[in-house]
């Protein structure tokens, strides 16, 4: 069995300061199967050595904790715990001239558990009495706070006591299923015609019975076990009217819910990123009006957009849009980590944003940040486009327009009708079949081809028909 190390501690307000005392100990090991008052009996006498003009007399005093009733006929196992704090204090009316023992007190100045029955026509105590009993084993975590030492922390405290009564229920319900097995085999004897080991089943029954009811008397009750569910139930109001937020299912899906999505709503997206210079606000207004917005198709609109403007110069606007588009995304962001609808988070993330102004440099140094991501971006997509334009120049296509497209095959996908790849075929052919090509010039072509010798000249038309090259008119 652990040490017990407790603190006892004497400080009535109605005696001088200098006069308290607080003794700490640990308790004797043969003290704990014995009353509290063995405790009591300690305290007095050491105090009595150190403040014999302030004598305690044993039956004026009893110890308890701050709050409940005193402890002294308890034993110590039972209601003391480590680094416990006790209080000795004097008991009520100590100086009356009645009978201790009709306070709650014996002969020797003890504190009786049970109080006096009140007076047969005083039914209203009773009632109370009878009313609320039912309470006394109930228990609630915050109760625990009363006893928690000012060392511990109170969180900590509860766990621990929740730990205590969990391992204490569970060792008298295995108590209470050996009982009921016992009672179940002593009624078992009951048709025995041994007379004898009738009367043993009896006494075991009843045996059995009383330790149950002692159990159960003292078995600690917590809100579920007190409280079931009777009806549960969800009730939505028929005007209730919930609009879906247009959210891309599918990967195939993502560009036509994008393109619809813009469709429908290109002028309310215009004005949100107008509210850039508005308020935070009038922009929380502006989304709780509109929760459509609140999606995937929203910002990735706004993302493109800012692409755009940063591309055509106009950084200023592009941080407009990454300001918008960064509101949008930290409201989803929330709604997502707590698994709720992002239109919960709308306010929350407003009214963040005006409390307090660091939260808004917080955002600012946000929208700088990811400004320079735009930025990046932006430079890198100019630098492929240009060199795509430099591709498209050099295979002679027209890049006035724009409409043009530049995209490396593989050899796979490369290859002609008669499995010839035309980069390798092009690169075999003679260096006027080459510049023919090059300048698709057809009358070149026809005169270079005259100018060799018919079966070589078969042959490397030949391979550009089979790779693709020359597609021949089959009319």
């Amino acid at each position: 069995m652990p040490k017990l190390k407790i603190y006892v501690h004497y400080e009535e307000e109605s005696v001088d300061k200098s006069k308290h005392m607080v003794i700490k100990f640990y308790v004797p090991k043969k003290w704990k199967e014995g009353p509290v008052e063995k405790i009591k009996e300690f305290f007095v006498e050491e105090y009595n050595k150190k403040h014999p003009d302030n004598v305690l007399v044993l039956r004026n005093v009893r110890l308890g904790r701050k709050v409940g009733a005193p402890l002294e006929r308890a034993k110590v196992k039972d209601c003391i715990q480590n680094y416990d704090d006790l209080y000795v204090t004097s008991k009520p009316d100590t100086n009356a001239n009645t009978n201790a023992s009709s306070y709650g007190y014996d002969d020797r100045g003890l504190y009786v558990p049970n109080p006096p029955s009140p007076p047969k026509n005083d039914t209203r105590r009773k009632d109370f009495d009878e009313r609320y009993s039912r309470f006394d084993n109930i228990v609630c975590s915050s109760d625990d706070d009363e006893e928690c030492h000012p060392n511990i922390e109170k969180m900590t405290w509860r766990r621990l006591r929740k730990k205590q009564r969990e391992e204490k229920r569970a060792q008298q319900e295995k108590r209470l299923e050996e009982l009921a097995e016992l009672a179940e085999v002593a009624r078992a004897e009951l048709d025995s015609s041994d007379a004898r080991a009738v009367a043993e089943a009896k006494k075991t029954i009843e045996a059995c019975r009383k330790e149950e009811i002692s159990i159960r008397k003292v078995m600690k009750l917590t809100l579920e076990d007190v409280c079931k569910v009777t009806d549960e139930r969800t009730m939505v109001s028929a005007n209730a009217s919930v609009r879906e937020v247009p959210t891309a299912t599918k990967k195939e899906d993502e560009a036509e819910a994008l393109e619809s999505f813009i469709k429908n709503y290109d002028s309310e997206l215009i004005k949100y990123i107008e509210c850039a210079e508005r308020s935070y606000a009038e922009n929380k207004e502006y989304l709780q009006s509109r929760p459509h917005l609140l999606c995937e198709q929203c910002t990735g609109w706004l993302l493109l957009r800012a692409l755009e403007a940063e591309m055509g110069g106009d950084r200023g606007r592009m941080k407009q849009i990454v300001k918008q588009y960064l509101q949008l995304q930290t409201v989803m962001d929330l709604a997502k980590s707590t698994k709720k609808d992002p239109r919960d988070f709308i306010v929350r993330f407003f009214s963040n944003l005006d409390r307090d102004p660091k939260n808004r440099e917080k955002f600012m140094v946000e929208v700088e940040d990811f400004a320079k991501k735009i930025q990046q971006r932006a430079a890198d997509k100019k630098r492929e486009e240009a060199e795509k334009r430099k591709l498209a120049e050099e295979l002679g296509l027209d890049t006035e327009d724009g409409k043009y497209e530049y995209q490396e095959l593989t050899k796979e996908e490369r290859m002609g009708p008669g499995g010839l790849d035309p980069v390798e075929v092009f690169k075999t052919l003679p260096k006027a079949m080459q510049e023919a090509f090059d300048k698709q010039d057809i009358p070149l072509l026809q005169t270079v081809i005259a100018n060799m010798p018919k079966e070589e000249a078969a042959y490397h038309m030949k391979r550009c028909e089979d790779s693709g090259l020359w597609v021949a008119n089959r009319d």
